[in-house]
């Protein structure tokens, strides 16, 4: 399939909802580690297959395409099933995970089959060509240590270079063999470059 191209025009990639400076949020987001999204949004998923979809019809991504992350968006929560049924639990920014309420003060579910609460950890996200809105949260361990290793380098980045504090990346996967659940897939990133808060990539900032 060949992806039809897009005209890209130069508009604030995030509303990110804090006049914080970027300098001091560096602080904030490095002990996270081991703003909100204009527009309207769309889940973001990584399926059991290794393929990264989006929004209600599960649009699959295209392996060129290219996405801002927000470093202002991390969260932490829990996420509760019953039954077939999802529960909302609280959520809190990364920044603030000392906040977050334990497992023992989250309203009890029933046991039963997949019930139960999972503590997840979510960015937001933007495709830069088609300006689309994503929300990606994962309870899975593949995909929390893709969320954890997005704050290690937008930390750097905002570090580094303040000015271009937007990590441009692409998004895949790869797949190893587990003893007990046979072929696991397993998100994965690609850093490209950095952008500013408008979208403008500083193509002598190297990946």
């Amino acid at each position: 399939m060949t992806k039809p191209n897009k005209k890209s025009t130069e508009v604030a990639l995030f509303n990110t909802g804090t006049d914080m400076a970027v300098k001091d949020y560096v602080s904030e987001l490095e002990s996270v580690s081991s703003a909100e999204l204009s527009g309207e949004q769309q889940y973001l998923k990584f399926t059991k297959r290794g393929e990264w979809v989006y929004g209600r019809e599960a649009e699959e991504l295209f392996p060129d395409d290219v996405l801002a992350l927000n470093p202002w968006s991390f969260v932490v929560g829990w996420q509760g099933w019953e039954d077939g049924r999802p529960i909302d639990g609280p959520v809190v920014p990364a920044t603030k995970r000392s906040s977050l309420p334990p497992l023992s003060a989250l309203d009890q579910i029933p046991p039963g089959e997949m019930n139960g609460w999972s503590e997840y950890k979510g960015v937001s996200l933007k495709l830069v060509d088609d300006e689309i809105s994503l929300q990606y949260n994962t309870t899975s361990v593949g995909g929390k240590k893709l969320v954890a290793e997005l704050i290690r380098v937008s930390a750097a980045g905002m570090k580094a270079h303040p000015a271009h504090p937007i990590p441009l990346i692409k998004l895949g996967g790869s797949e190893y063999k587990h003893s007990m659940y046979g072929t696991v897939a397993t998100p994965e990133y690609t850093l490209i470059g950095w952008a500013d808060v408008n979208g403008k990539q500083n193509k002598r900032l190297k990946p």
